[in-house]
This record gives structure tokens, sequence and C-alpha cells, in this order.
């Protein structure tokens, strides 16, 4: 996280869901941008206010975006690595195509946790 001045103009892309990503600013969005966003088939939710699109045009959408912002002295926060990283590398335990090596139900443990009382 950048800490910023207020009237810093900055585009931000989210990751929200598997298989989709958001742009949204906190300025009005260029007719550019916007354009750049419909050319990779980005809808725009109203009810949340940012353009969504699919995963798959993320980096050709973030390049041609920061080119664009580059120029323009406009900041751009893009989805950070490790996401992707996380979505490519399962979390332990969370897997349901691995197979358990102990006949254990982790999900019990919540319910079990030890007392001092």
């Amino acid at each position: 996280m950048t800490l910023r001045d207020s009237r810093t103009r900055v585009i931000n892309f989210e990751h929200n869901h598997l298989e989709q990503f958001s742009v949204t600013s906190n300025f009005v969005m260029p007719d550019e941008i916007v354009g750049i966003m419909k050319k990779y088939g980005a809808v725009y939710v109203k009810k949340h206010k940012e353009w969504t699109a699919s995963l798959h045009k993320y980096k050709e959408a973030a390049v041609e975006i920061a080119n664009f912002c580059r120029t323009r002295g406009i900041e751009i926060d893009l989805i950070p690595e490790f996401v992707f990283d996380l979505i490519e590398q399962r979390v332990p335990f969370t897997d349901p195509t691995k197979t358990k090596v102990v006949d254990y139900d982790y999900n019990q443990d919540a319910e079990n946790k030890p007392s001092l009382s």
C-alpha cells in the first residue's frame, strides 16, 4: 500500500472473482480507458461503479491502460503477482483433488478446541 496525496488520480485493478478482474478509479475515467476496457469485452457494473472483464484479458488490458496512464501522470495499482500464484497453487487442505494421507477430518478442529477451564 502506498500513501498518496488525496488529489492523486489512480486507476485500480482488482481480482474480484476466480475468472474476472475489475477496474475502478477515484476520478471520472477517461474515454480512452473506457474504450480499452470495451475492446477487451468489459462490462460496466453500475452497482459497484466498476468495469469487469475476463481474467484471461488482464495482461493485455493492463499493459494498454498502463501505457496510457504513464503519459498522463495517472497512477496505476495492478493486481499483485502473488494473487496469480495463489490461483495456480492450491492451498493445502483445500484441494479436493488431493488424496488424504491421514484419515483425519480437519473441519472438526474448529469444534474441538482445547480449553483451560
